[in-house]
């Protein structure tokens, strides 16, 4: 479970972009966070896997307080986030490569990583790219890419920052019809950020940040 308890936060102790926050978020479950521009989307997003640590309040991943810093590379393990920008999270031209990275830092054997790609690639559908490097794909597959890589790590916790590609109707379904596929136990919550949640599936907790 993922906890915020009356959570704050402020740039270099400005205007606060957050204020007061407060949900928890079990495994299995989606969430969407709405709101317009400014309203602390992205902020939020990297107080969920401890890149940012909140001024006032807490956040607890699996009970872990994300201001424990000898803890944030398991929380950054437990919780992966697919930021706006696509080409802001690839960090190899070759597709094989790049879904490696993460899986290479969690020190698995390299059989279990070759397997791993292997399965995601089949998931995703991106057998027919491998051999386009990276830099030359659009936005959407370079998504896919990165998506791939993640389920490869089997977190927790998955954050999807402002995807507008991701942030249809048919696109959140898509997203946990990959999930129930991927195989294994892998059972991860779902956390969409987005402007506006006229598009989500009923029976989804939306939470308004304004």
């Amino acid at each position: 479970m993922i906890q915020l308890k009356n959570v704050g936060f402020s740039y270099d102790h400005e205007e606060p972009v957050l204020s007061g926050i407060s949900f928890e978020i079990e495994t299995g479950e989606t969430m969407v966070l709405c709101g317009r521009n400014g309203a602390g989307k992205t902020t939020l997003s990297k107080l969920l896997n401890g890149l940012l640590v909140p001024d006032s309040g807490d956040v607890f991943v699996d009970g872990i307080n994300t201001k424990d810093a000898d803890s944030t590379s398991e929380i950054h393990r437990k919780t992966a986030v697919v930021f706006e920008n696509p080409d802001n999270q690839i960090f190899s031209s070759d597709m094989r490569e790049d879904i490696a990275f993460g899986l290479e830092n969690l020190c698995l054997e390299p059989g279990e990583i070759r397997k791993r790609i292997s399965s995601v690639i089949n998931l995703m559908e991106l057998k027919e790219l491998l051999n386009v490097p990276v830099h030359c794909l659009s936005a959407g597959e370079k998504l896919k890419i990165i998506l791939a890589g993640i389920l490869a790590r089997k977190p927790d916790y998955i954050v999807l920052d402002n995807s507008e590609l991701l942030a249809g109707k048919d696109e959140i379904n898509e997203v946990r019809r990959l999930i129930r596929n991927s195989g294994g136990k892998m059972n991860p919550a779902v956390i969409y950020t987005m402007q506006s949640a006229e598009s989500v599936p009923e029976g989804i907790k939306v939470i308004d940040l304004g």
